[in-house]
């Protein structure tokens, strides 16, 4: 399903096109001009599926990208307009990466990522975020006992090591930014309320501390920015309606706002 606000409101729910059959969570990313959506998921056989949307041409069918075993929704990021960095958790647990060229397609091979990625299990979906000149990647899972990990990537140094946050979440992290390499993390946490946790740097996880929003969401969070103005988080309450909560530069944060049943009204 789709659904997209414009001029202050929301249209109504309308299924995209395509037969492909997935599972979990899918993962978007629009490109800086607008004129391109790219929607990435888990497909039934446990392979990656893409959708694409071009001005002008409305949404393709659903594209097979490969054979590879993967075990979680993906995660997905755009550098530059020129490509797409794609993350998702194998079927030996490890968070793995590829990156996607726009012009020729696939980069590299499927490989684990971190320094000490062999000694790191993932027990969720991935999460990742890039600053917006490109030079630096922010990855998000959790470790089995439910810890917070975080892994950071830039253009100069490659891959840093996983490091445990200390932080007891439930289900997939979501991240987004806002400016320059600062990381905004939006986590379910283990009683079930909203968190969110500001990184300036993406590296820098003891300046500020997790702010804790309350509330009892049903399912991981998702979060996007309108540049440094504006960012919009998403869950399920227990009814299991779509809730939002959004946070402005001038207003700070409003309360949950309810936006009813998946799928209603329906286009």
């Amino acid at each position: 399903k789709h659904r997209n606000f414009s001029a202050g409101k929301w249209s109504c729910w309308a299924t995209l096109p395509g037969n492909a059959k997935i599972k979990g969570d899918p993962a978007a990313v629009v490109s800086d001009n607008g004129n391109r959506i790219d929607v990435f998921a888990q497909g039934i056989d446990n392979r990656l599926k893409k959708l694409t949307w071009i001005a002008g041409q409305q949404w393709y069918d659903w594209a097979d990208l490969g054979t590879y075993t993967i075990t979680s929704s993906p995660a997905v990021t755009m550098r530059y307009d020129t490509g797409f960095d794609v993350f998702a958790r194998n079927a030996a647990n490890k968070i793995v990466y590829r990156h996607f060229s726009i012009a020729s397609g696939w980069v590299n091979d499927w490989a684990a990522i971190g320094d000490n990625w062999s000694t790191v299990t993932a027990t969720s979906a991935p999460a990742a975020v890039a600053s917006a000149d490109g030079t630096r990647m922010n990855v998000f899972t959790s470790a089995p006992d439910g810890s917070l990990l975080t892994l950071m990537w830039t253009s100069s140094a490659g891959w840093y090591n996983w490091a445990d946050r200390g932080l007891a979440i439930t289900g997939r992290p979501a991240a987004t930014t806002r400016a320059g390499t600062s990381v905004d993390l939006l986590l379910r946490h283990y009683d079930s309320s909203l968190i969110q946790w500001y990184s300036p740097d993406g590296a820098d996880f003891t300046t500020y501390k997790p702010q804790d929003f309350g509330g009892y969401i049903v399912t991981s969070p998702t979060a996007v920015t309108w540049g440094n103005q504006r960012m919009d988080v998403f869950s399920r309450n227990s009814n299991g309606d779509l809730i939002q909560k959004f946070w402005t530069a001038t207003n700070s944060w409003t309360p949950y706002i309810g936006l009813g049943p998946i799928g209603a009204p329906a286009c």
